[in-house]
C-alpha cells in the first residue's frame, strides 16, 4: 500500500478478492487527477465490448454514468485519491445492484451480497512524474456469496484486470498529452 489509500481502508479494509495495477505518468499529480476525473472508458473498443457483454451501457462510460448504474462515490481527496463503491450479487445477470450512498455502503451487511470498491490513488514521483494506482477490492457477505462470487471471479478477473489497466492507459495518455496545461 502506498499510503494514499485512506478511502480503501475506511470503506473496505477486509476483503477476499483484489485486483491491483499501477503506472508511472510523465505529468504532475494535478494534471493526472484531472485526467482521472474525466476518464471515459467508452473510448476503448475492447472495454466497450466487455461492458456490452455484461449487459452494461457502453456509450459515455464516465464516472457519472457509473453512478447512474448504482455505483456510489465513496470519496475523493483532490490530487490524491478517488473511490466508487457498489453492492450487489455480481454473479447474477443484472447484478442486483443496490442503490446506496457512501454511509449506506459502509453499513451494508446483508448476507448473500458482495461489496466492491474501485479506487484510484495518486502519488508524486519526482521530476514532474506521478504514479497512478488502481485497486479493486471485493468483500463477500457470507459463505454462500463467497462461493458464488469465487466462481464468477475465476472467470471475470482477467477481464476486470484488463479494464483497470486500460483505465490507467487512458488517464496516462490524456495527462501526458495535456503537457502544456499544468
Amino acid at each position: 500500500m502506498s499510503g494514499n489509500e485512506l478511502l480503501l481502508e475506511r470503506y473496505l479494509p477486509e476483503f477476499q478478492f483484489r485486483n491491483k495495477h499501477s503506472t508511472v505518468i510523465r505529468a504532475p499529480s494535478a494534471r493526472v487527477y484531472r485526467a482521472m476525473e474525466s476518464l471515459n472508458l467508452s473510448r476503448s473498443l475492447p472495454v466497450r465490448i466487455l461492458l456490452r457483454l455484461r449487459g452494461l451501457p457502453t456509450s459515455g462510460s464516465t464516472w457519472e454514468n457509473f453512478r447512474r448504474l448504482r455505483f456510489c462515490e465513496l470519496g475523493r481527496i483532490p490530487e490524491r485519491e478517488f473511490a466508487l463503491g457498489v453492492v450487489g450479487q455480481f454473479w447474477t445477470w443484472k447484478g442486483r445492484l443496490q442503490r446506496l450512498d457512501a454511509q449506506g455502503f459502509l453499513n451494508f451487511a446483508q448476507e448473500g451480497y458482495a461489496k466492491a470498491i474501485w479506487h484510484f490513488g495518486l502519488e508524486p514521483a519526482g521530476e514532474g512524474r506521478s504514479v497512478l494506482h488502481t485497486e479493486t477490492r471485493i468483500q463477500c457477505l457470507g459463505d454462500k456469496a463467497y462461493r458464488k462470487f469465487r466462481r464468477y471471479w475465476n472467470f471475470i478477473a482477467p477481464f476486470s484486470g484488463f479494464i483497470r489497466k486500460r483505465s490507467l492507459e487512458i488517464v496516462r495518455c490524456d495527462a501526458e498529452a495535456a503537457e502544456g496545461n499544468p
